[in-house]
């Protein structure tokens, strides 16, 4: 599943994935300098940011089977993929 963000006039396709009990849900958002982890809440609709993830983009993120921590691979200020996890 992806949502649609409208950015510069170009649509860019977010990743999206559901916390297990419906409470949240969240999305890789471009962000100057790199991207960011937004946690977006079901009931209120409000957001909050889980992580900034400096350097290049992000990509393969998932979620955990528990919905505590986010696995994802990203670049580096030096152009070098990592393995990084969020909680």
């Amino acid at each position: 599943m992806s949502v649609l963000a409208i950015r510069d006039g170009a649509a860019a396709p977010l990743p999206l994935a559901f916390a297990p009990n419906g409470d949240r849900f969240y999305v890789a958002q471009p962000s100057e300098g790199g991207t960011d982890i937004l946690a977006i809440d079901t009931n209120d609709g409000s957001v909050r940011t889980v992580t900034r993830i400096a350097g290049g983009s992000a990509r393969g993120w998932r979620l955990s089977p528990d919905g505590l921590s986010i696995a994802l691979v990203h670049q580096n200020r030096d152009q070098e993929w990592e393995v990084a996890i969020a909680s």
